[in-house]
């Protein structure tokens, strides 16, 4: 009871996105292990042909997507207990995700859901969100039809607001949001044998991620570096080295587009120059499409173009991801004395306020399809998947503060390819150590 209450009081306070600088408004929301369906993503440039003129300090300008070699193996376990909770709904504990608006945030619980899921060894449902199976070609869609009617009704009746012994008895709540310090739960496995409940059925409540918090459990953190891990080569100006690469495979995996969508996609890129060889592109989002956007914005595209290592030779095209027609409009004359087109596609014009359908989708995906992704509002999580998905460079709070976007070839790897922000109550972070008290 008090863990409902304490749900049902974030949940009215929990806004659509997470805590940003900007006002409220709309927004646009290897090669040798890599999986056959990821290899069926159309990938930016970068990744498909070296640019010609490209010199060794623009290592990023030529680093292959690559599958960690343990990726597949994860899969593999999760699709297994799907199997057999499908077979038989009693032979396995579940978790059952519930999301918030937001086509970004809902990817981002989802896809903390099923990291979850996957390190307790829990079968997975989810239950209502964004019509993603139109637009998607993902085993979300497969999952979704095949869960269990018992499963998914008794974590219906869990979350409403006078639930029976009887369903309180059976489902446990974990919310994972932006505000309060309920999600240190999943930092906890020593009480429950190597899970975060005693319950056969956890909803999952969530529009953050949650990857850098099960890395803190002991228990956890040894199978996601054994999926996750993979290794750096040694570059320009850096050592080898192991890094964490999991939202990308994530992506890859469970955000791809449907043969439609990708058909259209396509065909804006080829029709906006983003995919033709030798061709450097820019991928500019204005998240809310103020001034302030478009002038960090300009400030991190002009001084890419000023670099030594940009081959000045090339063509330069820009993307423009925003809802807002007068932000592309300015981008466009901005930058038409140079010779740079600014392009974005024909259903940008239906685009009217916040909504996560099959446009939002497509602006989401064809945001990471870029060389680089300017990125001035660093906290809006409507590109987290496509430019992970992609393998783009994602610059992030692009022109604001101290990062005028000079020197990105001396940048950490995880700077120029990074993954999700955490963007849970830093308030939680002070009571003892980086996450909370020890369990």
């Amino acid at each position: 009871e008090e863990v409902l209450a304490e749900v049902q009081k974030l949940a009215s306070a929990v806004p659509e996105s997470p805590p940003s600088d900007e006002p409220p408004g709309g927004s646009l929301e290897t090669a040798e292990t890599a999986q056959p369906e990821a290899a069926e993503l159309p990938l930016p440039i970068s990744s498909v042909s070296p640019l010609p003129s490209f010199t060794p300090e623009a290592w990023f300008l030529q680093d292959p997507k690559v599958e960690p070699p343990g990726f597949a193996a994860f899969r593999k376990q999760i699709e297994a207990v799907q199997a057999k909770g499908f077979a038989n709904p009693d032979s396995v504990r579940w978790i059952v995700f519930s999301g918030f608006n937001g086509l970004g945030n809902w990817m981002l619980g989802v896809s903390s859901a099923l990291l979850a899921a996957g390190v307790t060894g829990r079968a997975f449902a989810v239950l209502e969100g964004p019509d993603v199976c139109t637009w998607m070609d993902s085993p979300l869609c497969a999952w979704t039809k095949e869960a269990p009617p018992k499963i998914v009704e008794a974590a219906e009746s869990r979350l409403k607001k006078k639930p029976s012994k009887k369903i309180t008895g059976q489902v446990d709540l974990l919310p994972v949001y932006w505000k309060g310090c309920s999600w240190q739960k999943l930092r906890c496995a020593n009480k429950y044998g190597g899970d975060v409940s005693n319950k056969g059925i956890l909803v999952f409540m969530s529009g953050a991620w949650g990857g850098e918090v099960l890395l803190q459990n002991p228990v956890f953190a040894p199978k996601l570096r054994k999926a996750f891990e993979r290794r750096l080569p040694a570059g320009v100006g850096r050592d080898e080295r192991v890094i964490l690469d999991i939202y990308a495979p994530l992506s890859r995996w469970i955000f791809s587009p449907s043969a439609a969508v990708l058909k259209d996609m396509n065909t804006y890129a080829m029709d906006a120059g983003l995919s033709m060889p030798g061709v450097m592109s820019i991928c500019i989002q204005g998240r809310w499409g103020t001034g302030s956007e478009l002038s960090a914005a300009a400030t991190c595209v002009d001084a890419l173009l000023a670099e030594p290592w940009w081959p000045k030779e090339n063509k330069t095209v820009l993307h423009v991801a925003s809802m807002k027609e007068s932000f592309r409009k300015k981008v466009r004359e901005r930058y038409s004395a140079q010779k740079i087109t600014a392009s974005w596609p024909d259903w940008d014009a239906h685009v009217k306020g916040q909504k996560d359908d099959a446009a939002a989708y497509k602006d989401m995906i064809l945001a990471g399809r870029c060389t680089f992704a300017v990125l001035p509002n660093g906290g809006s999580t409507f590109t987290y998947a496509s430019t992970a998905m992609y393998h783009t460079v994602a610059i992030r709070d692009a022109g604001a503060g101290k990062n005028t976007c000079h020197g990105l070839p001396q940048l950490p790897y995880e700077k120029l390819f990074p993954e999700p922000r955490v963007q849970l109550d830093k308030k939680c972070s002070k009571k003892d150590g980086v996450y909370g008290k020890n369990c």
